[in-house]
């Protein structure tokens, strides 16, 4: 426990940094009266000594903590001074080098580049050095690889703010600052990126050439979203469809694709180097699998979750507590980048991890003894399996993700759960037939393409049902929530939690006390 309420004073530490704007020696300065407060020994009544001594050490702590985070904020904030790119946006027409830092987003709309910027050149002006991050919109032909160094010749601007969405503040806190659109591009080398991501990168992209050799085009394009990451070649429809009905979840990676990739490296290496030694394979397959998809924050935290839970329990020989993990992944990940406290993936990856934890065993078991006293035990066993795998989990899930999803997207689908109770059951045969298609593949396609007809079942039956349920009209409500809406709604849950969470006789004392009682007829 002790660890959670250290990671939330972290988090609040970086909300308050946020806010404030404080520079950092007044974050020093609070993590020196924390330090000092750990350190306190203090003068009490000896009655009291101990349990004062407790209180202003928990004080210091979480003092520290909330002052660290903030600290860590204000040194990762950037120095858009003369020698940064940004300095020169609104300049009609410049020439930018650089080199392409991240795998390209291929869209209906043409090629994104993250360049990192090395030099800058004015018109009619001399060249001059410079850093930070430029988005550049190109065209989507030809295809610029990772690792190329590009010069770009277009207007550099300011990235803009929409009337529903500040995509300004977006691009900011993953480093960018600038924009090009549909500049003038020429390649001028290739392979100047690191080695070891180019080559995870070449391989996502021959498995994402197999899927597309051995399946039709929409099977195809879903199986590529759910194994690789890769968006493109899915219908427009389709996109909204998963997202009217709330099974976008389907389609990002997640936990699920970590857990099993895990079990699979566990298992294949357990013959060959014993259970203990082939935990280190797993992690490193992990790693890997995480920037093969991309290692967006949700893939990074379940990355995170993993590996502790396999470095925990295979190598340390001992359980972990989950929540302990889930708020480790979380530090870990604001640690290495403060700004990913605002990205939506992390907000709704965190929910939902903690939906499944508070939630899913608790309703589980309520669901159990409920379908016990009225079912035989030969029919409420697997009845109540079914449930707990297609419906209770994503419910747990959704209730702690519920308020973020009113926020972010001003909508609700009230078509969700049986949605997700008849799409469910067929996603963990996708995923092992899809699978091990694309590993075979890799290998003979001849030999895959049995495989891929098998999981092409499985993602047509996926496909029908996000179709059927999205054309229907009330599938997603729009619903603005607001902040304070949002705040409501996460209070009204804890108290719902905490309540869920007392014993059964102080529920049942709270009941009679607090209810009011409707008087007998």
């Amino acid at each position: 426990m002790r660890t959670v309420t250290l990671v939330l004073a972290w988090l609040a530490g970086l909300l308050l940094g946020e806010a404030s704007g404080w520079p950092a020696p007044a974050w020093l300065a609070g993590c020196g009266v924390g330090i000092l407060g750990m350190a306190l020994g203090g003068r009490w009544p000896r009655r009291r000594r101990r349990a004062a001594r407790a209180s202003v050490r928990w004080a210091g702590r979480h003092l520290a903590a909330l002052c660290l985070a903030g600290l860590r904020l204000a040194l990762a904030a950037p120095r858009l001074d003369a020698g940064h790119a940004a300095t020169y946006v609104g300049t009609a027409d410049v020439v930018l080098v650089g080199v392409v830092v991240r795998e390209p987003e291929v869209g209906e709309r043409g090629q994104r580049l993250t360049v990192a910027a090395e030099a800058l050149t004015l018109p009619g002006g001399p060249t001059r050095a410079v850093r930070g991050r430029i988005l550049a919109t190109a065209a989507a032909y030809p295809r610029v690889p990772y690792g190329a160094r590009v010069r770009l010749a277009g207007a550099l601007a300011r990235p803009p703010v929409f009337e529903t969405f500040d995509y300004r503040d977006y691009l900011a806190r993953r480093g960018i600052h600038a924009v090009v659109r549909y500049p003038r591009v020429r390649v001028l080398a290739i392979g100047e990126g690191q080695p070891l991501y180019a080559g995870i990168l070449a391989l996502k992209g021959r498995a994402a050439a197999v899927i597309t050799r051995l399946l039709p085009g929409p099977e195809a394009a879903l199986l590529r979203g759910i194994l690789l990451g890769v968006d493109e070649g899915l219908p427009a429809s389709d996109r909204q469809a998963f997202r009217r009905t709330g099974l976008s979840h389907v389609i990002a990676i997640s936990g699920f694709n970590i857990s099993l990739l895990a079990g699979w490296l566990v298992g294949l290496g357990t013959p060959f180097v014993g259970r203990r030694r082939a935990t280190w394979p797993a992690l490193g397959g992990i790693a890997a699998y995480t920037i093969l998809v991309g290692a967006d924050a949700a893939v990074v935290r379940a990355a995170i979750m993993g590996s502790l839970y396999l470095t925990g329990n295979r190598l340390l020989g001992r359980p972990l507590y989950a929540p302990g993990l889930l708020f480790v992944a979380a530090w870990l990940m604001t640690l290495a980048n403060p700004f990913s406290l605002w990205d939506a993936g992390f907000q709704l990856s965190f929910a939902a991890t903690l939906g499944l934890m508070l939630y899913a065993d608790r309703l589980t078991g309520r669901a159990d003894a409920w379908l016990r006293a009225r079912l035989p035990a030969r029919v409420a066993r697997p009845v109540s399996g079914f449930l707990a795998d297609a419906v209770i989990v994503t419910l747990a899930a959704q209730l702690t993700t519920l308020p973020l999803v009113l926020a972010l997207f001003d909508q609700a689908s009230p078509i969700s759960p049986l949605a997700n109770l008849l799409a469910l059951p067929a996603q963990p045969a996708l995923m092992v037939s899809g699978g091990l298609a694309t590993l075979v593949g890799l290998l003979s396609p001849a030999l895959a393409q049995p495989i891929a007809w098998v999981a092409w079942l499985p993602l047509r039956y996926t496909l029908a049902v996000v179709r059927l349920f999205g054309a229907v009209p009330w599938a997603a409500v729009p619903v603005a929530a607001g902040p304070w809406g949002v705040a409501v709604l996460y209070a009204a849950l804890g108290a719902a939690t905490a309540f869920l969470f007392l014993p059964a006789e102080a529920r049942r004392e709270f009941i009679r006390r607090w209810l009011p009682r409707v008087p007998a007829a």
